[in-house]
C-alpha cells in the first residue's frame, strides 16, 4: 500500500500488496478533500453518524461511507463543496460497485472545475 491509511482507497486497504490504480489516486484526493474540509471549515452531521475523522481511519466505515446509500455526509456552509462532496462519492461508489470503469482523472477534474467555477 501507497500512502497515508486515512486518505487510502478502500481497495487497498485489506490488500497491501494489490497493484496501485488510478481510481486509487482518485479516491485518496477524495478522502484528502474530505479530511481538509472538515478541518477548515464547520460542518454538521447527525448526532448518530459516525464521526468523519472515525470513518476515514476504519476501512469497513470508509466502504459504508461510499456505498450505503443513504449515507450521512458532512454538511457545510457552502453549496460548491457540498455538491462536489456528494457527487464525487457518488462516481467513486460507481466504480466500487462496477457500475463504471475509470481509465482517467476525467470526470474527477470536472467535478473540481465546476465546483471552483460557482460563485454561489
Amino acid at each position: 500500500m501507497q500512502g497515508t491509511w486515512t486518505y487510502a482507497s478502500i481497495l487497498t486497504l485489506p490488500n497491501k500488496f494489490r497493484r496501485h490504480t488510478i481510481q486509487d489516486d482518485v479516491e485518496a484526493c477524495f478522502w484528502t478533500l474530505i479530511y481538509q474540509a472538515c478541518s477548515a471549515f464547520k460542518y454538521s452531521m447527525s448526532k448518530d453518524s459516525d464521526d468523519i475523522f472515525k470513518i476515514m481511519k476504519e476501512q469497513n466505515l470508509k466502504r459504508k461511507f461510499l456505498l450505503e446509500d443513504p449515507c450521512e455526509i458532512p454538511h457545510f456552509n457552502a453549496a460548491p463543496l457540498n455538491d462536489l462532496v456528494k457527487r464525487w462519492r457518488e462516481l467513486l461508489a460507481g466504480y466500487h460497485t462496477g457500475a463504471k470503469v475509470m481509465t482517467d482523472t476525467t470526470e474527477a477534474i470536472a467535478l473540481l472545475d465546476d465546483a471552483l467555477c460557482r460563485t454561489d
